[in-house]
């Protein structure tokens, strides 16, 4: 479906010639005007009836564990690639669609991952995390239906399940 998605964005693209990639900086704006710049500078590369129905936008938070220091980035989708937690694997057998997408916005602390805060001007240990700012009219979730090992590659037979509430 992705592959389909993509194809008819192209074809459906309204931008003919794209602008050169710039350099994003808006610290000082809040999370709100930073959202919609953004959204600005993507509709200039990519603007279709695809992205006009699918397009959501991911708000990438990342903290510096020595100063605090945030710094926001923002990431437009069109599916959200969710994995299914290890505990539905091992104990349940089954899942919800909520803690599929729990687990995808869940905090990951990067130790030593070579990161330079711009607060303290440092290298520093991180912890990162995303959040959906926009959602698309329509979402698309994909559900990681494999599991990876140190010795193999195993598909999931996990059954997701999800809530019995109308969508809207």
């Amino acid at each position: 479906m992705r592959f389909l998605i993509d194809r008819m964005h192209d074809e459906l693209n309204r931008v003919i010639q794209k602008p050169k990639y710039q350099e994003m900086k808006f610290e000082k704006l809040s999370v709100a005007e930073q959202s919609e710049k953004w959204a600005a500078y993507y509709r200039l590369r990519d603007d279709s009836i695809m992205t006009d129905l699918f397009e959501g936008q991911l708000m990438n938070r990342t903290t510096c564990m020595s100063c605090g220091y945030q710094g926001l980035a923002f990431d437009n989708f069109m599916d959200l690639s969710v994995e299914i937690p290890k505990k539905a694997i091992k104990f349940t057998g089954t899942v919800n669609i909520n803690d599929c997408l729990d687990k995808f916005i869940e905090p990951e602390k990067m130790i030593d991952c070579g990161y330079k805060c711009e607060g303290c001007k440092k290298t520093v240990n991180v912890e990162k995390d995303l959040s959906i700012f926009r959602f698309p009219k329509i979402l698309v979730i994909h559900l990681k239906r494999f599991y990876h090992s140190a010795m193999r590659r195993e598909k999931l037979n996990t059954t997701v399940t999800f809530p019995t509430l109308q969508l809207d």
